[in-house]
Parts: C-alpha cells; structure tokens; sequence
C-alpha cells in the first residue's frame, strides 16, 4: 500500500507504464510506417490540416462568446478575408509551406530507433511542454524577423494579419498555467492590434526579456 501511494499511476516509472498496451501495439503492427520517412513527413503535414480545420469548425458553429474579435488593422483598400478564402489559404500553406518543410525535415534526419517502452504520463507531458519551449523559442525569432525586414513581412507574413481570428476556448493553458504564464488568443491578439508587442505565439517569457510585452 505505501509503495502505491509513492508511485502514483501518472508518476510511475515501472516496467509497463499506462501507454504500454496502445505503444506496444503500434511497434508490433505499424512498427515500419513509424519509422518510416513518408509517415514522418506526412503526419505533422496532416495533423496541421486537421487541427486547422478544427477550429475553423469551431469559428463557425461554436457560442459567438469563444470568438476574439479580428482587430481593425487593415491598410485602406484592403478588406477582410472571408472564411472561404481563409480556408484555401490555409490548405495552400499546408500544401506548399508546412508539407515540403516536413519532406526536407523527414530526409534530413538520421535513423532513430523507436524504444520498446512507453513513455509514462509524466514523461509524455514534459516532452510535450519541452517541445512547446522550443517551439516558442524558434517562433519568436522568425516571428520578429517578419516585422524588422518590411520585404519578409509584405511577402509571407501580411496575409497572416489580414486572415487573423482567434478562440477564447473555457478551457486552454491559458487558464491553466499559474501567474500568466501561458498568453493565450487574447494575448496574441494584443499583437495584431500594434505589431510591436507580443512576438512570441505561446508564453511570455521571451517578451519579457525583450522589452515587447505590452505594458
């Protein structure tokens, strides 16, 4: 009883952790589509698409309360996009941009040797936090090159403040994470509305650091 007590289910590092059953089942039965340089050049592809699409539903048909206003930045003469249009530019950037960019990735990379243990919960959730750091870390630097370099930003970035919109979802890491850590829509809304602040699409550590968190 005192040893279940010290090891709780989401903090075990035992032999067979909670994924063990779905991951052993994927190595035995997909083990040569995991490894595979086609599977990892289209999943993230795909996954982007899905995601995308799923809150494009969502824009759509959810409470109009979920929906963070597009901010009124547009130059004169331009108009605001309209969902369909958002929706092609969204599959011309997964077909031209995100899909290419996972191919080069896939080849690029060396052989990697799936383990045959699963990762435990709390594994598995600090790997996604570490990825989303240094995804953030990446994203704030090109984010911020598109606005110092006024070519970059009129030929890639400018679409994406015309097409902005965003969700105010009840529950995100926004309303998770302790002491703001974490900005949310409303954060990165503050940033189509004066292009100076908030560079960084996830948490605020960054803008904090360099002088680009609004006051």
């Amino acid at each position: 009883m005192t040893e279940i007590w010290q090891r709780p289910w989401w903090f075990t590092n035992s032999s067979k952790p909670l994924l063990q059953p779905t991951w052993s089942y994927l190595l035995d039965n997909h083990g040569s589509l995991l490894h595979s340089h086609l599977f990892s050049a289209l999943f993230p592809a795909a996954a982007y698409f899905v995601i995308c699409t799923w809150f494009s539903c969502l824009m759509l048909i959810g409470p109009s309360q979920w929906r963070v206003p597009r901010p009124q930045i547009l130059a004169v003469g331009h108009r605001s996009p309209s969902e369909r249009e958002c929706v092609v530019h969204t599959l011309l950037l997964s077909l031209f941009f995100v899909l290419p960019a996972a191919v080069l990735q896939s080849v690029l990379r060396t052989h990697i040797e799936l383990p045959s243990r699963a990762p435990t919960i709390l594994e598995l959730g600090m790997g996604l936090m570490a990825s989303l750091l240094l995804f953030d870390t990446q994203y704030f630097v090109w984010h911020g090159l598109h606005h110092v370099c006024p070519g970059l930003y009129r030929s890639v970035h400018a679409k994406h403040h015309q097409d902005h919109s965003g969700l105010e979802l009840p529950i995100s890491l926004a309303h998770l994470l302790p002491w703001g850590l974490y900005g949310g829509p409303a954060y990165h809304d503050k940033h189509h509305k004066s292009h100076k602040w908030h560079l960084a699409p996830y948490f605020i550590h960054w803008d904090r650091l360099a002088g680009t968190l609004a006051p």
